[in-house]
């Protein structure tokens, strides 16, 4: 087999638009396309981690610090309207009427949400920055893109016991914050080596179907591609639906209103874009 004309790096841009690189996946490139995607997932992850420690220093930095609890002022008048709950086996529960709110002391802005009854289903339904449900800790991004988190793994990671029931009140809340925020500066990194897991599965197993549609397109064009090898083309025809995500990340707002449709599309026409490239395998040598 001959050695690829393109590397990994400059596979980036040239998916974008290139003949030549799909031909290049097709003919000299090896495996199902997931170390591609790594390094792409790995480089655009950067600038978004980047975001988030200038944030997180920018929020801290600049409050003013609670004497006695040794955080934040803003985040003890939060976490003082905290309910008293409940948790075991994953699950946390309140003995309060719901949905309770917590608000801004000085705005009056709704700030967290707590619905265990599954009444409240995304924090923007009641114009919240979080919703905290049975199970999941909602936090929301801007209109288009909220953040999921186990409320099972947040507290496996602070040592908590799921297997007794335990009492969880603002005090714990306080302390479990002041033990995060002394260790604020792993946020990025944490964030970074969790999300670069988490995209990669996701765009892996995105990989696998999309294989399998680009099997039924090949068919159509009369095509003869190997399933490993539409696996691999399948990697690197994401590569935009990746860019547009990391870019919305970045940005705090969604590129496109209806993003999953979006991707799908793009993903497939980027397919069938790579699959025709190969019957014009005789065109552009240079690769356009």
């Amino acid at each position: 087999m001959a050695q690829k004309k393109f590397s990994n790096i400059q596979a980036i841009y040239k998916s974008l638009y290139s003949r030549g690189l799909y031909r290049d996946v097709y003919n000299n490139w090896t495996g199902l396309g997931f170390v591609y995607l790594l390094i792409l997932i790995a480089v655009l992850l950067i600038p978004v981690s980047f975001k988030i420690g200038h944030t997180l220093n920018n929020i801290v930095g600049d409050s003013e610090i609670d004497s006695k609890h040794n955080i934040p002022i803003s985040l003890v008048q939060l976490i003082e309207q905290f309910p008293d709950m409940k948790y075991k086996n994953g699950e946390i529960s309140l003995d309060v009427p719901q949905p309770y709110v917590i608000s801004n002391p000085d705005t009056g802005t709704n700030l967290v949400i707590f619905d265990t009854t599954g009444t409240v289903k995304d924090p923007a339904d009641q114009n919240s920055i979080m919703l905290i449900t049975k199970r999941t800790v909602m936090v929301r991004e801007n209109d288009k893109i909220v953040q999921r988190f186990s409320i099972k793994e947040l507290l496996k990671l602070l040592k908590v016991e799921d297997n007794k029931e335990i009492v969880i009140n603002h005090l714990n809340v306080m302390d479990w914050v002041r033990q995060g925020l002394e260790k604020i500066w792993t946020v990025p990194f944490t964030f970074y080596f969790w999300q670069m897991l988490q995209f990669f599965a996701t765009f892996s197993l995105r990989a696998l179907v999309f294989a399998g549609i680009g099997y039924f397109v090949s068919r159509l064009l009369n095509v003869d591609v190997a399933f490993r090898t539409l696996i691999r083309i399948a990697s690197v025809a994401s590569t935009l639906v990746i860019i547009s995500e990391m870019a919305s990340m970045a940005l705090g707002w969604s590129i496109f209103s209806n993003r999953e449709f979006v991707y799908m599309t793009m993903h497939t026409l980027y397919m069938y874009f790579a699959l025709e490239s190969l019957k014009k395998s005789e065109e552009n040598p240079d690769g356009l």
